[in-house]
């Protein structure tokens, strides 16, 4: 696949390498922003219950063992411990490690228990000391963590959206000259294929019947005895019908729709007398029947007379005896049949196929196959209707056919 056939794979790729990199961006500041926050609900946690367990170390409750401190919190779990860590009064564990470590006069901070706890030693006026424990459940700063994460995913989501958003932009910006330029190419390429296929498809319609006026002329030097205006006006016949063929040719190649009311009984004679001194050249006669009427037909003159030439110069290089043109009505078409009396084909040839070249150059089969495409071209149809002998059917659409494409289909090339 070339490069210009892949401009919509292109425009995904570069779309999920813009959303992929701002995926990747908003995880890698998500995640230390996501640890950050609940360390922060931690030691903001942390620090609240150390100034209640130090506020309750200047002002210890009255009663020495018998009072549980009062701190106003209901989230709050409040306990009164001994020195050993027994529980004595309030909420908490039976025993507690936290408050046992207390004893050394400071301030501790720890997870017991499920919940972030705050102890610290209670000095009562009679000289006893207790320890007060002051502790938060775990999950309520996990659900204020988790809230955050939510709000921060919800954030991060809407950031890729509008990423996708403005990178569909972006890659659409981005590709659209590679899509012009991809077309341009195409065009290229086909005004390219075009010019070739029309080049040899020339070359093929001028080879006959330049050879034939080439003959011509070597015949009247070789017989010096005959009367030479004789070759000399063949000559020249057959010199206009060249310049008819080229015409024809340019116009076909114009690519423009020249379609009209068609002439039919003028064309055929038109082509019939181009064809005459070159079949009574050969020895045999060429016969045209036109059966009345003939149904209108829209269609490129030009066109028309090259697959009649075609047909024409067909029979009479691989044909045989009278050549015989029949134009008549085959409803819905008009039919002309170009027959001769020769073999015709051998049975499962397609006589239409284009068949490389030879050594000598030429490639066989063009001819029938540049007049098949021309008559596709002009709606119609050209095939072998019967074998022996050779028959070939040209049938035009009475109605008009719809306009042709701009692509190259309506020049001599074969599709």
């Amino acid at each position: 696949m070339s490069p210009r056939d892949r401009s919509v794979p292109q425009h995904r790729y570069l779309l999920g390498w813009i959303v992929g990199i701002t995926a990747l961006a908003v995880l890698a500041c998500a995640v230390p922003l996501g640890l950050t926050v609940r360390r922060l609900y931690v030691d903001e946690a942390t620090a609240d219950l150390d100034r209640l367990v130090s506020g309750l170390q200047t002002a210890p409750p009255a009663g020495g063992r018998g009072g549980l401190p009062v701190i106003g919190d209901a989230s709050r779990i409040v306990g009164l411990y001994g020195p050993g860590g027994q529980r004595l009064l309030g909420e908490g564990p039976s025993s507690s490690a936290a408050a046992a470590s207390a004893g050394d006069g400071h301030i501790h901070d720890t997870f017991e228990d499920g919940q972030l706890t705050a102890t610290a030693p209670l000095v009562h006026p009679r000289g006893t000391m207790t320890v007060v424990r002051v502790g938060v459940p775990g999950t309520l700063i996990r659900h204020r963590t988790e809230r955050a994460w939510a709000a921060t995913a919800l954030a991060a989501l809407a950031l890729l959206a509008l990423a996708a958003v403005a990178a569909r932009r972006i890659a659409g910006r981005a590709q659209r000259p590679v899509e012009q330029l991809a077309q341009a190419l195409r065009r290229l390429d086909e005004a390219v294929a075009r010019e070739r296929a029309f080049s040899t498809d020339v070359a093929h319609q001028l080879r006959t019947p330049l050879t034939r006026l080439l003959l011509g002329l070597e015949a009247g030097l070789h017989r010096p005895d005959d009367d030479p205006h004789t070759a000399i006006r063949t000559a020249i016949g057959r010199g206009w019908a060249l310049v008819d063929t080229v015409e024809e040719l340019l116009r076909l190649a114009r690519d423009e729709d020249d379609r009209e009311p068609l002439d039919v009984v003028r064309v055929l004679e038109r082509v019939r007398d181009r064809h005459e001194p070159d079949v009574r050249a050969a020895g045999r006669s060429l016969a045209l029947t036109v059966r009345r009427p003939l149904p209108p037909v829209v269609a490129s003159s030009a066109a028309v007379t090259q697959i009649l030439d075609v047909l024409l110069d067909n029979a009479l290089t691989h044909g045989a005896g009278t050549i015989t043109v029949t134009a008549y009505h085959s409803d819905p078409a008009l039919a002309v049949d170009v027959m001769d009396e020769g073999p015709g084909p051998r049975p499962g040839d397609d006589v239409f196929e284009r068949r490389p070249a030879t050594g000598s150059g030429e490639a066989h089969g063009l001819g029938l196959s540049i007049a098949r495409s021309l008559a596709h071209a002009e709606g119609g149809r050209l095939y072998l209707s019967r074998t022996d002998p050779a028959v070939f059917t040209l049938l035009l659409p009475t109605s008009a056919p719809p306009p042709r494409p701009r692509t190259g289909s309506r020049s001599c090339a074969a599709s």
